[in-house]
């Protein structure tokens, strides 16, 4: 650490930018070097920042040797830096210069052979949809055409097309350099509203924030709220809805707007039944299985909402719980293929957006409702099931979102495990990518704070990082999945609006900051449709031009994404 902290402060004095710092976008005019350890990575066309260089670790460190007449170590650098030369027996990894600089013509032309001076060969940069970076990559690290090499996980980057200037509309919302770099206004008034059946609730108001420089060294890519409602209407966890839910999507979009711009936060899970997307309500078939046009513009309002605000992920949730109504998807309620088929149709419509996420399926368990199987899943069954999704999905042209697979046991951490019976970590594992790898294959995992990991308890008592309360730990969790070279998203956590259930949260986040390599990110429980009277809300309240965010948003969602959990 020591290291690297006397190379950061030599390279800021050498005018490159801090990690977590800016390093380009539109109209930036400041510097477009990355202390070392870092490289600058796009974000969006207004914001590229240095983030942990991930590239090959085998070229060679800053201010590192990289060439010279009986040099026989590598010739590239780390964290983006340039091999420049100083004479015919030595050149060093240094500091980009500006391609007008003189010394710039030596940089790529560094003697490796003992007798003699050549130029190296210059790599061709990755093609369109192309492997551009990640964890042991040996290849390119620059795409054709000029498209952005964007983060996938750390084993994973991929050439992904920019976004068009038609998605850049005049009222479109950037991301503030303070998702990263900043840090939030401490709150300044808490107001808690009376108690009821012996629950509080509470409201912090968000302030204007002057930026600071502080924040921590590490934390996870995504961080955000579902904005729950479209799975609404006669909702319960048998997947049996027969009758629509009432929705306000512009209100919803204002609630991301507000998560985005005053908090700092970019990622938002959009539950929707597969019962509204097909609008099909007669308690039984699927009828022709043919996305509504009329709800999925409704829908689509929404999911376009998340976009234009500027959020880097907007998940698209079916919230069913592997059942439409009571039966179970793959077994004897829906097949296999009309499930595929909802994806695939979902898939085209978002095929070019490479911000929305695909949520396969809301917390697949073994309740009985009414099907004829005992309400048991089948792992394996499921598991066939979900690649008939994946495939379908990536057959529909949609080859760069990332795709979230649910197991059973409500998508605990335990029911990953290879120890545990449910056997959804060794059969999920098993899922193949037609695009390639595993690394946008990503675990869904939801913990609550409660006793029994509903949610439904009005106690917090575990921040679920260790096995108290049977839990399985999300510590064990993060053991399976890296040594499987696997990543996750905890899409639902959460809790009461007090202070208790605050730390236990707070906790819970900082340990997935903690183990960014693993978890991508987190979207708590929930926003949206929810109002006050519901214990977990996390909906904020708009009085004139101010909005105000409850406890848990205000004190751990938004400043644990922003480093100082």
């Amino acid at each position: 650490m020591a290291t690297i902290l006397l190379y950061s402060s030599r390279a800021a004095a050498q005018g490159c930018s801090t990690v977590y710092g800016q390093c380009g976008g539109t109209e930036w005019t400041g510097s477009t070097c990355c202390a070392t350890g870092s490289s600058c990575q796009y974000m969006n066309d207004f914001y590229s920042q240095c983030l942990p260089y991930l590239g090959n670790p085998d070229c060679s460190a800053t201010y590192g040797q990289c060439g010279g007449i009986g040099w026989t170590g590598p010739s590239c650098c780390q964290s983006d830096w340039t091999c420049q030369y100083d004479n015919d027996y030595y050149s060093e990894c240094r500091i980009p210069v500006d391609t007008s600089s003189p010394t710039s013509a030596a940089s790529t032309t560094t003697a490796t052979s003992t007798t003699s001076s050549t130029s190296t060969a210059t790599t061709p940069c990755a093609t369109n949809w192309g492997q551009c970076g990640g964890i042991n990559w040996v290849g390119s690290t620059c795409c054709t055409d000029d498209w952005p090499c964007a983060y996938s996980n750390d084993y994973y980057w991929q050439c992904i097309p920019p976004p068009p200037a038609s998605e850049l509309s005049s009222t479109s919302t950037i991301p503030s350099p303070t998702t990263f770099s900043t840090v939030p206004t401490p709150i300044t008034s808490i107001t808690t509203t009376s108690e009821s059946s012996g629950t509080a609730t509470a409201t912090a108001t968000t302030t204007s924030s002057s930026p600071s420089s502080t924040s921590t060294g590490t934390h996870v890519r995504y961080g955000g709220v579902n904005i729950a409602g479209f799975e609404f209407g006669s909702y319960d966890t048998c997947g049996i809805h027969t009758s629509p839910p009432y929705v306000d999507a512009t209100n919803y979009i204002a609630q991301i707007n507000h998560f985005v711009d005053d908090d700092g936060l970019n990622a938002f899970r959009l539950p929707v039944s597969w019962q509204y997307l097909i609008n099909q309500y007669d308690g039984g078939s699927l009828a022709s299985n043919t996305l509504d046009q009329t709800n999925l513009a409704t829908y689509n309002t929404l999911v376009q909402g998340c976009l234009d605000s500027g959020a880097s992920l907007c998940i698209v949730d079916i919230h069913n719980y592997a059942r439409f109504n009571g039966m179970i998807i793959g077994q004897d309620g829906p097949s296999a293929a009309e499930f595929a088929s909802l994806w695939s149709q979902l898939a085209t419509v978002y095929a070019s957006e490479s911000r929305v996420a695909f949520g396969l399926m809301n917390e697949p368990h073994d309740e009985s409702c009414q099907s004829s199987d005992g309400g048991v899943i089948d792992i394996d069954t499921w598991a066939a099931t979900l690649q008939a999704a994946v495939n379908a999905i990536r057959q529909a042209g949609a080859t760069s979102q990332l795709i979230l697979l649910p197991g059973k046991g409500w998508t605990h951490s335990i029911t990953y495990l290879p120890t545990n019976s449910d056997g959804s970590g060794p059969a999920l594992m098993g899922i193949t990518d037609p695009a390639g790898g595993t690394s946008k294959l990503v675990f869904e995992v939801h913990e609550y704070l409660d006793s029994n990991d509903s949610g439904g308890n009005n106690e917090c008592v575990t921040n679920n990082i260790d096995t108290s309360y049977g839990r399985a730990g999300l510590s064990n969790l993060v053991d399976y999945l890296r040594s499987n070279g696997r990543v996750a998203l905890l899409t639902e956590t959460g809790g009461l609006n007090d202070a208790n259930c605050a730390t236990l949260l707070c906790q819970e986040l900082s340990f997935l900051n903690s183990n960014a390599d693993v978890f991508l990110g987190y979207t708590t429980w929930a926003a949206g449709g929810f109002d006050s009277s519901y214990e977990l809300t996390e909906t904020p309240t708009l009085s004139g031009n101010t909005w105000s965010d409850t406890l848990l948003v205000q004190s751990c969602v938004a400043q644990c994404f922003n480093g100082i959990c």
